[in-house]
């Protein structure tokens, strides 16, 4: 993974508030919507304390340009995490949900299972961006030890999600010359959804504005073999014959929610659904993560129906999946 050795050490520090740094939340002295939340939500002051406690202890683990990138994706998450959680029904709440699953990315926890046989621990790319530059925020999950059979194979297979993301780079001098001085975009965001000695999950989740007529967001998973140290493979999970029924099962997933879709816009009937295009987007395992209480396989804007459409996605309780999967696939 590069240092992003284009951000200052300094100029972050000077730019990321105490709490953002979290140094403490002082209650009395709270003064956005978000931090009055906190204050008033005992769950969320308690995970506000316990995320300070892991992000100090991992920025005294690092180098001083991991440092960097460590203070960059934190600013950037607290800012993604007060607008998300700013029109909630229950701000404390949200808050605290999203404050919690922080805690585990940057200590390097499942959301779910036992836990991976290895240490999984948060990696950073950050660059700035600029005038015809891409604004790059990537909080990866790598495996640290390289003596961990398989580490090679999952740290470049996480690589190989962003390493497109400095957008420029796709074209030539003369185009970057012609186009207006904007800056480009890239943010993702994993999370290790479940792991134990026999499978670890990671979900990602990325947003990508390339100059184009308007942004894209997308997911991108990685199901890891700790066993065998490779990439499971959807072939992996279910042989051709169960890969069907989950497709049809998927099918009638991805109907009902565009009816549900329908009903919400006031549309006449929902659009179309290629069942074409739903077989091709379930048989990529890349798009495949395992929860706690079961599969979810995510369907990006484009893949399953127009743009306007947005994403949509099929759940597969356990419950289902096992009479299905193969003997071997380590299900949760």
């Amino acid at each position: 993974m590069r240092s992003p050795s284009t951000i200052t050490l300094a100029l972050l520090i000077s730019a990321v508030t105490t709490h953002a740094a979290h140094a403490g939340l002082n209650c009395a002295a709270a003064k956005s919507a978000s931090e009055k939340a906190i204050c008033a939500d005992p769950g969320a002051l308690a995970a506000d304390a316990a995320l300070g406690e892991a992000f100090n202890k991992l920025r005294d683990a690092l180098l001083p340009e991991e440092k960097a990138g460590l203070l960059a994706s934190q600013r950037a998450w607290l800012q993604r995490r007060d607008a998300d959680c700013a029109g909630a029904k229950n701000p404390g709440a949200c808050l605290r949900e999203a404050t919690e699953k922080r805690l585990r990315y940057l200590s390097g926890k499942p959301e779910a299972g036992p836990g991976a046989p290895f240490t999984l621990s948060p990696g950073f790319f950050v660059a700035p961006g600029g005038p015809r530059k891409t604004k790059v925020t990537v909080d990866a999950i790598k495996i640290a030890d390289p003596a961990v059979p398989g580490a090679a194979a999952f740290n470049k297979a996480m690589g190989e999600i962003y390493r497109d993301a400095q957008v420029e780079k796709g074209f030539t001098k003369q185009e970057l010359a012609d186009m207006p001085a904007r800056e480009f975009e890239y943010s993702l965001t994993t999370r290790i959804v479940y792991a134990s000695p026999k499978l670890v999950s990671v979900h990602g989740d990325y947003y990508a504005d390339a100059g184009g007529a308007h942004p894209n967001g997308g997911t991108q998973d990685l199901n890891f073999d700790p066993a065998g140290g490779r990439m499971f493979s959807l072939a992996d999970l279910v042989d051709a014959e169960a890969q069907k029924k989950i497709i049809a099962h998927c099918l009638a997933e991805v109907k009902k929610q565009k009816v549900a879709q329908q009903k919400d816009t006031g549309e006449k009937e929902p659009l179309p659904t290629d069942p074409k295009d739903v077989a091709e987007a379930t048989s990529d395992f890349r798009h495949w993560s395992f929860e706690a209480a079961g599969a979810l396989v995510s369907y990006d804007a484009y893949a399953v129906g127009a743009y306007v459409e947005g994403s949509f996605e099929c759940r597969l309780p356990y419950s289902f999946l096992k009479s299905l999967a193969k003997p071997a696939f380590p299900l949760p």
